[in-house]
């Protein structure tokens, strides 16, 4: 432990009691409590998981269906029979047919070419590809960009790639299990539901925002992105992702990235979302004043842009998500893991949280190895005034809705889907600019740079 280090030389603790300061001997003690696993669909099937994780025997909770689809190899190791197989088993799971098995040949450079030529030739008899394959190395970082930058901002069809290796060593282990998940999340497919209500509202829209900045050295810009749901079940997401001045924490563009989301909202359910819930991550405690001033209000604006003749205000519940503090939680042996950590659903919102604002831990996965962090959230505004275990379950109940995996993840799921969109448009941003050192020119202005979806693309999860 850290404190028998600092206590066997005392001297170490000179410059802290210059500032009449102290550690204490033994770890500070806080209670928690434990919150039932929320049951899991999937088809027909009712599951209950047991630390955070559930089989699901490869049936969705709605599976679409591949009519028509495109193989591209841009793998010389990749031969025929081995992508046969991968199709015969990802058969077994998603409907495909795969008398569409034989695969152009192409490479990196020439890709874009090579699938304009197989989409132009299918326009001609009428024909819309539904998905994208493309088998890869997995040793060229630049060959995965180039095949999002073409089908998710050029052709505007969603992409799985596969690395040839990986297919076959885990052929018959799951892997196919893995790919399925990603392809039916992209199509509009529900993997799973959570069953039964965890909050009383109705037309709830719930949302999660992320701002990803540059690498250290890297001449480019930030990005900021927001998903927003269209689905009773929280499941499915529209996205928005916009570049804004480097380093710029706030969301600038928060009130055109939510009219957009507000009206894909009105147009797949013919209704106004009357509240909304929203998960914003990758803030620290410093820029709490600074949402509440500058990013929050334009909510507020972009739902009144939206909707002028509604009668009523929009009511927003709006949460900051933090992975990065300094709590860790050390729970009793009996309650621990096999590795010492807390259990998934333990929930911990008194004696350490903030008096200002209502606030909770959240361990919501199972802890592979080393020590678990829990995620804390931290509610700024509460227009719809919900309860604390209202707030507690129905964000343990979104931590199992990511259609990546049948487990629960350590935040909810959409501030990392909003995390997941921050980082493909960073891909796609780089691989546009065509510079291998991943840098975009200072000089260049944002509203130049040739980066957004297509429409079409917006109410897709094509970056899962």
């Amino acid at each position: 432990m850290i404190t028998d280090y600092l206590y066997s030389d005392k001297s170490k603790f000179r410059l802290l009691s210059s500032f009449d300061m102290s550690i204490g001997e033994v770890l500070e003690k806080v209670d928690g409590y434990m919150l039932p696993a929320p049951k899991i669909r999937c088809g027909a099937q009712c599951v209950d998981p047991v630390n955070g994780t559930w089989r699901y025997n490869n049936k969705f909770m709605e599976h679409k269906t591949i009519k028509n689809y495109i193989a591209v190899s841009l793998d010389s190791q990749a031969s025929d029979e081995s992508m046969k197989s991968f199709f015969v088993e990802l058969s077994r799971i998603v409907p495909i047919s795969i008398k569409q098995t034989k695969a152009i040949k192409s490479t990196c450079g020439h890709l874009e070419r090579d699938l304009r030529n197989e989409v132009d030739k299918a326009a001609q008899q009428n024909i819309r590809f539904d998905m994208i394959f493309v088998f890869v190395s997995g040793t060229n970082p630049q060959e995965y960009k180039e095949v999002k930058r073409v089908s998710d901002t050029v052709l505007m069809i969603p992409s799985q790639c596969i690395v040839t290796e990986t297919m076959k060593k885990r052929l018959q282990k799951g892997y196919c299990s893995n790919i399925a998940q990603k392809i039916n999340a992209k199509l509009g497919g529900k993997n799973q539901i959570c069953y039964g209500r965890q909050i009383k509202l109705d037309d709830v829209m719930v949302c999660g925002a992320d701002v990803t900045h540059p690498m250290p050295g890297e001449k480019s810009f930030s990005i900021a992105s927001v998903v927003g749901t269209f689905d009773k079940d929280y499941t499915q997401y529209a996205g928005e992702a916009h570049v804004q001045r480097r380093s710029q924490e706030v969301i600038t563009d928060m009130v055109s990235m939510m009219e957009t989301l507000f009206h894909n909202y009105y147009r797949k359910n013919r209704k106004v979302p009357s509240s909304v819930i929203f998960y914003r991550d990758g803030v620290g405690d410093g820029m709490f004043s600074l949402l509440l001033r500058e990013e929050i209000p334009k909510i507020y604006i972009a739902f009144h842009r939206c909707f002028p003749a509604y009668p009523d205000e929009l009511k927003l519940t709006f949460v900051v998500c933090q992975k990065r503090h300094s709590v860790k939680f050390f729970p009793e042996p009996k309650d621990a893991d096999k590795l010492g950590n807390a259990k998934p659903g333990l929930v911990v919102d008194q004696g350490i949280v903030s008096k200002n604002h209502t606030e909770f831990y959240l361990q919501s996965h199972a802890t592979i190895k080393g020590t678990g962090r829990s995620c804390r959230y931290t509610t700024l505004v509460d227009d719809n005034d919900l309860s604390m275990e209202s707030m507690e379950s129905f964000t343990f109940a979104l931590c199992h809705l990511f259609n990546r995996c049948m487990c629960s993840i350590g935040i909810c799921a959409p501030a990392r889907y909003a995390h997941l969109l921050c980082f493909r448009a960073r891909d796609i941003l780089r691989v546009s600019d065509g510079d291998d050192s991943a840098s975009v020119s200072s000089k260049i202005a944002e509203s130049e740079i040739a980066f957004d979806f297509d429409y079409s693309m917006k109410d897709k999860m094509f970056y899962v």
